[in-house]
């Protein structure tokens, strides 16, 4: 069970956390928790003012981020664990403070400082979430990350080692479990092999709990945020967007790698691996099914858009006078090639139609190219994946591109 920052970032939100995983006991949950909120962009931000030289802006936003820790663990904790909670956040907060003042000294940001910065973050949310589940009556074991989630040394994208990963999930998870524990540990970071603090990339919080339960045999993956589910689109920009009750586990790759923010790509790879469902669930709304992503899909032809995506601002590269697009994608990387009057790196958006077979049906790239041709069309992606067509127009077309994509398939 993985808890995001956006589930726990006030006391309300901390004890509906509490209350899904009391409910949980019997199935021995693993809960993978988050940095709190915004505490990792805040994190980044202190980073950057003391590489900067501003090292007293650097401090002052810091004893903010902690006063906003300690103010959360005492509306959550009971008074006599607290003062354990207390020291925890003092101990990160001095931590932090001396990476920060070295970094004012140096006036330079490395991919491994910063690193080892972010790692704070997911560490204050353990130590407050871990005492306000003990709180609930719970046998709550706590591992760091840093002990199972071993990587290598590409600070802020790093990958990880397998075998340790799996030899660590056995050797402390297990054991903990069989002992009917909740175990407790974070997302998002790990270490090297020589104990050096390491990032999997922004939100990978996600695969990490993907990842522990295929090492841990998990019957169920569930990542808890504040929506109910995937949706047909981003919300924020289609308002009547709706939930997307079932997905395939290419379905959900496909739209995480294209623009759909609430999962991690590489949240698929263990899960598939294992066959393990992934269920994407409101803990606001814990009553609510969300939606299900596993292998088994009743889909009926002819093939049918099941989402919506945008990706605000897509690479763009000049290649023997080519102007060549870049999407991430499940297979890697794809080219658009000879896209003629292109300009600017960051002024256009891809918008993609998402669903099981969707990529090989030539009506809905008919459909597709038809409702977005008056909106100048640069590019179109078709019949490089099976799930999805994709077409690249410029970046203030983006949003009214999805709109219009939403209410012509959906």
């Amino acid at each position: 069970m993985k808890f995001g920052g956006a589930s726990t970032h006030t006391s309300a939100g901390i004890r509906n956390v509490t209350r899904i995983i009391n409910a949980k006991l019997a199935e021995q949950p693993l809960i993978v928790v988050s940095a709190i909120g915004k505490t990792t962009r805040n994190i980044e931000q202190c980073a950057h003012e003391a590489a900067a030289g501003n090292a007293e802006s650097a401090y002052h936003q810091l004893d903010e981020l902690i006063a906003f820790h300690v103010q959360l663990a005492t509306q959550v904790i009971s008074p006599e664990l607290y003062p354990a909670v207390e020291r925890r956040i003092a101990e990160l907060g001095l931590s932090l403070r001396s990476l920060l003042k070295g970094l004012s000294i140096v006036k330079e940001l490395s991919p491994r400082s910063l690193d080892a910065c972010r790692a704070h973050g997911e560490k204050f949310a353990s130590a407050i979430i871990t005492e306000a589940l003990k709180k609930g009556g719970m046998p709550v074991h706590y591992i760091p990350a840093e002990k199972i989630i071993i990587t290598d040394k590409k600070y802020g994208r790093a990958s990880v080692v397998d075998e340790p990963a799996k030899r660590n999930a056995q050797k402390y998870i297990i054991p903990a479990v069989e002992k009917n524990s909740v175990v407790l540990t974070e997302g998002y970071i790990g270490a090297a092999e020589d104990g050096t603090p390491t990032t999997m990339g922004k939100e990978s919080s996600d695969y990490t709990a993907s990842l522990l339960g295929a090492l841990c045999g998990a019957v169920d993956i569930q990542i808890w945020t504040d929506v109910n589910g995937m949706m047909t689109a981003d919300p924020r920009i289609v308002p009547e967007a709706k939930t997307i009750e079932e997905l395939s586990y290419d379905e959900a790759e496909e739209m995480a790698a294209l623009g759909a923010k609430i999962l991690h790509p590489l949240t698929i790879v263990p899960a598939r691996t294992g066959n393990i469902p992934i269920h994407i669930k409101n803990s606001t709304n814990s009553e609510n099914p969300g939606t299900i992503i596993h292998s088994a899909t009743r889909r009926e032809l002819p093939a049918k858009v099941e989402a919506v995506t945008l990706i605000e601002s897509v690479s763009i590269s000049d290649h023997n006078g080519e102007a060549l697009f870049q999407l991430a994608s499940p297979g890697g990387h794809v080219r658009f090639t000879n896209v003629p009057d292109i300009s600017g790196t960051g002024d256009h958006s891809a918008v993609s139609a998402v669903g099981e077979g969707v990529g090989k049906e030539p009506s809905l790239l008919r459909r597709m190219i038809a409702t977005l041709e008056p909106m100048g069309i640069k590019a179109v992606l078709f019949g490089a994946s099976q799930n999805s067509i994709s077409v690249i127009l410029s970046r203030t077309n983006g949003e009214p591109a999805l709109r219009a994509l939403h209410k012509e398939f959906l």
